[in-house]
């Protein structure tokens, strides 16, 4: 194969793939903004989040503690959850928040 053939066949192969990729890149950006804005018991149950925090970090892994409202053996990776939703000082509203209204 020459140098021509294959840069021909990689053209195709990225064209192809950005019009058939790109159109569902926005489907998880939209469904966390329609999660935050719309259903954010759910977004705090999601990510675990017991009690309100400004700067809430994303939990890559962690057993639930209903009872004590904590995550036991967290890993977090600090303020990113804040960041991913509006920014970093971005309040996140806890389980227990929301269970105070109930």
């Amino acid at each position: 194969m020459d140098a021509a053939t294959i840069l021909s066949r990689l053209r195709f192969a990225f064209t192809t793939s950005y019009h058939y990729l790109f159109p569902l890149y926005p489907g998880g950006d939209l469904e966390g903004q329609q999660v935050t804005g719309n259903q954010p018991i759910k977004l705090a149950a999601m990510e675990g989040l017991f009690h309100t925090e400004k700067g809430a970090g994303i939990v890559i892994i962690g057993q639930p503690d209903a009872a004590n409202g904590r995550l036991d053996n967290p890993i977090i990776v600090p303020k990113v959850l804040s960041f991913l939703i509006s920014s970093l000082q971005w309040q996140s509203p806890g389980i227990w928040y929301w269970r105070s209204l109930i």
